[in-house]
């Protein structure tokens, strides 16, 4: 398996915890999320590239780091046109099985990869978040045959095209792919959800209560 990960520019993520953090401390909770992924990722076997497709150059250093590939963007477009600009250049065969991973998932575990990758057979495979009927991870094999959909009530929205053009479709509900972070509520969860973690240990030196 072939994993990307768009990422938007720092200064723009998470817009929506503007309420608890300031933008340097949203940036900074982006690049903790991210190394929180990339550490699991790296600790999985079956992962045979993993892929950082942003805009934000200072990422690069992070990605030499973990020793992943990092394609740059010459802007930030949005999750699935950047998604599509990393599939563009994958250098991989047909077959081959790619997966698109947000890096707000930090509650995700090397087992929940594995059972993703395991339970994947063909055509289309989708990880359901538990909030606005989005979608956290999307499986297929080369090539892509379905337009990218990600965002609000996405979960759907593949399922009506798959089903339109006959394209197998699985839903697979992992726990650890269920929960992106996004909502001043998704914050509180986590910090009573996790321990070890880059991102958990950010939380603990935050007041997550609304300015």
């Amino acid at each position: 398996m072939h994993v990307l990960i768009p990422v938007k520019s720092l200064t723009n993520s998470k817009t929506r915890l503007a309420s608890l953090l300031s933008v340097d401390q949203r940036a900074r909770l982006s690049k903790y999320m991210l190394e929180d992924m990339l550490e699991c990722l790296n600790s999985v076997k079956e992962i045979n590239s993993i892929n950082i497709v942003s805009c934000e150059s200072s990422l690069e250093a992070m990605a030499n780091s973990y020793k992943v590939n990092f394609i740059h963007t010459e802007e930030d477009k949005g999750y699935s046109e950047d998604a599509l600009f990393g599939i563009e250049h994958l250098r991989i065969d047909n077959e081959q099985t790619v997966a698109i991973i947000p890096a707000d998932i930090p509650h995700l575990s090397p087992g929940d990869l594995r059972t993703l990758i395991r339970q994947h057979k063909t055509g289309l495979s989708l990880c359901p978040a538990v909030a606005d009927s989005g979608t956290n991870a999307l499986v297929f094999n080369v090539p892509l045959n379905i337009p990218l959909l990600f965002g609000n009530d996405s979960l759907s929205r593949y399922q009506s095209v798959a089903f339109k053009r006959k394209i197998p479709l699985q839903l697979i509900e992992i726990g650890g792919f269920a929960k992106d972070i996004d909502r001043p509520a998704d914050l509180n969860w986590l910090k009573e959800k996790s321990s070890g973690a880059r991102t958990w240990n950010f939380l603990q030196n935050l007041d997550l209560t609304d300015n």
